[in-house]
């Protein structure tokens, strides 16, 4: 949200409270002798804002809540129950105001964000730092960053070290390690002493600007409750004025007098006006929005995702990078080269032979998003590895990569990529398989080579899977295109029993179909290989997924930092939200009930139903911000 529509809404808060405090001030004074006239000013200031808002809403053919309430003081002001007008008004601008309050203090918390937006970086040019429109910035530039500065564009470091403060994005307090070669986000804050780094992005394409565009469009309660609610709010409000004419009517034909037929109808159009059951839904949406932004959680679809959310019964989590950190280490190597074998382990230093055969791969490794292929272009940066782009390359989805590096073929990936192996490959694979390793193959010119690769269970994985368990899911599943061996293992490892292994992204989607057909399911992937299973699910989770538009464009939810313990968290939320929404129904419509039946039978003074109308609305507001509140519990 923009800076100017933000100091525009506080405006209007302040303005809101003042009349409150007007009318409340007014309506006290009136009880003393020869100050009743103030009624009159409690009336005025209390009617200001409806006024505004009714007259807004009967050019488009809406009365709105605000219509209702003006026609009951109007009513009371005709009766000469001036105190009575000013004491309906005063509770409902005062209901409204702590509506306005409530949806300002969510929505703050959540477009903090946009106050991280730099308007100016600081770039290098030649022996000169020139401050400069973030808009200026072009990928490449070299970028100066100083102590407690925020980075302006994604990018990654090329001199210095420190920490940044990720907070902002991530929801984590605690500093992230900065050095060469490391990763900078836009709205990230450096911690420690000056860092240079590259653009990667521009100011409009950066992650911050990908987030404040997801909070924005999270904002909207979009659910189904919030669909009927703009019902009671746009079409109901006129039923209710027919139900009031209509007991004037009866009471008339009942031979009632004016005097107690009309009071009787004033009473009905405010017991049934539908003020708490409007905001019983997005009041508590915005609230539950605004929880899991501040954890990192940031919610697409906004309401109706968090609704989704309540009913998941199956989980299926992705193996690479959701359950392991993503990070493969070599941790084995074995090359056949002419007439020898030479093999390797993580404990022994990289000889020349097997660096240049890593450096190859990893050339041909330049296009894949694999994990593999990530370790792979690491390992090379890290070592100072001179990486070429492979003059002919394809990618074999599933399998692996061929490309053409200085002359020489190169084929890489799973050993189902090539259709026989030697028994000495055979063996190594079976071996490092046993020990769940990942084993890449590769093809290089006549020789071959055997990577041995080990991701190990992120820290919170077991307990994770253990509290998706308490929640009562019918089932947990690990996916993966990894080999069967390697699956079982990680999987015992963290308490899952249903393992899914060898499987292509198709199979991978037909499998959450399936698993959608018996019972909603979430998916939680790393937002790139898993985009079509993400968007297939009732709930698509995407780990870590700010950097990836597909991430962004797959997923219902999208983890800002690798925190697979939020998640059991925030279906734990999402119930409580429901419930909470549940019991702010039945505390509006069973006021209303009450109200109504009292008002028909001629036995509710004003002043009563008034302040059971505006007591209801001010305690579906307090019942919905408990959602604001801390970590929930299972």
């Amino acid at each position: 949200m923009e800076p100017a529509k933000t100091k525009n809404r506080n405006w209007l808060l302040s303005s809101e409270l003042l009349l409150v405090y007007g009318a409340l001030a007014s309506f006290a004074l009136s009880y003393l002798p020869s100050l009743h006239w103030l009624a009159f000013v409690s009336v005025a200031c209390g009617s200001i804002s409806a006024v505004g808002k009714t007259a807004s809403l009967i050019r488009r053919g809406v009365l709105g809540t605000d219509g209702l309430m003006l026609l009951a003081a109007a009513g009371s002001v005709y009766l000469k129950q001036y105190q009575e007008a000013a004491f309906l008004l005063l509770l409902f601008s005062f209901s409204t105001a702590l509506e306005a309050a409530t949806e300002a203090k969510n929505r703050d918390a959540i477009e903090g964000l946009v106050k991280l937006r730099p308007s100016t970086a600081f770039r290098v040019e030649g022996d000169e730092i020139n401050e400069v429109p973030v808009e200026q910035v072009q990928i490449g530039d070299v970028l100066s960053l100083g102590a407690f500065q925020m980075v302006a564009v994604d990018g990654e470091i090329v001199s210095g070290s420190g920490s940044v403060d990720a907070s902002a994005l991530t929801g984590e307090s605690v500093p992230i390690a900065a050095k060469p070669g490391s990763t900078l986000k836009a709205g990230m804050r450096n911690l420690d002493q000056g860092l240079r780094y590259t653009a990667l992005s521009t100011a409009k394409d950066s992650t911050l600007e990908k987030v404040i565009a997801l909070v924005e469009q999270a904002q909207e309660p979009n659910t189904k409750a919030t669909k009927s609610a703009h019902w009671f709010e746009n079409t109901y409000p006129w039923i209710v004025v027919g139900i009031s004419a209509a007991l004037f009517g009866i009471s008339i034909l009942q031979k009632l007098s004016f005097e107690v037929a009309f009071p009787r109808s004033l009473k009905m159009l405010v017991a049934l006006s539908p003020c708490a059951l409007v905001i019983s839904t997005s009041a508590a949406v915005i609230s539950a929005l605004a929880w899991s932004a501040r954890r990192g959680i940031l919610i697409r679809g906004g309401g109706a995702a968090l609704e989704a959310l309540a009913k998941i019964q199956n989980i299926a989590l992705d193996k690479t990078g959701t359950i392991t950190a993503g990070k493969p280490e070599l941790i084995a190597a074995k090359l056949w080269e002419t007439g020898q074998v030479k093999s390797w382990s993580k404990d022994e230093p990289i000889s020349p032979l097997l660096a240049e055969r890593l450096t190859q791969v990893a050339s041909v490794e330049a296009q894949s998003e694999h994990p593999i292929a990530h370790a792979f272009r690491s390992l090379a940066k890290s070592n100072g590895w001179k990486v070429v782009s492979p003059s002919e390359d394809k990618v074999v989805p599933g399998h692996g990569v061929v490309g053409v590096v200085d002359g020489v073929e190169v084929w890489c990936g799973q050993p189902d990529l090539f259709d026989s192996l030697s028994p000495d490959i055979e063996a190594f694979v079976a071996e490092s398989r046993a020990e769940a390793s990942t084993v890449s193959v590769a093809k290089i010119g006549p020789r071959w080579a055997c990577f041995a690769f080990r991701d190990e269970p992120r820290a919170t994985a077991k307990a994770t899977v253990a509290a998706f368990q308490a929640l009562g899911m019918r089932r947990v599943a690990m996916l993966t295109g990894d080999n069967q061996v390697t699956a079982e293992r990680i999987a015992r490892t963290v308490g899952i029993e249903d393992v899914q292994a060898q499987l292509m992204p198709d199979e991978k989607l037909k499998f959450i179909q399936e698993m959608e057909a018996a019972a909603p399911t979430m998916m939680v992937g790393d937002g790139i290989n898993d985009a079509p299973a993400l968007q297939t699910a009732s709930v698509g989770v995407a780990m870590g997924g700010l950097g990836s538009d597909i991430a962004l464009n797959a997923a219902s939810v999208v983890l800002t930092h690798d925190r697979l313990d939020r998640i059991p968290e925030l279906i734990v939320h999402a119930r409580k939200l429901a419930a909470v929404v549940t019991v702010n129904r039945i505390i509006a419509i069973g006021v209303m009930v009450v109200l109504a039946i009292l008002a028909w039978i001629g036995r509710l003074p004003l002043p009563l139903a008034v302040l059971g109308h505006e007591g209801s609305t001010v305690l579906v507001l307090l019942n919905s911000l408990r959602l604001l509140g801390g970590k929930p519990t299972t």
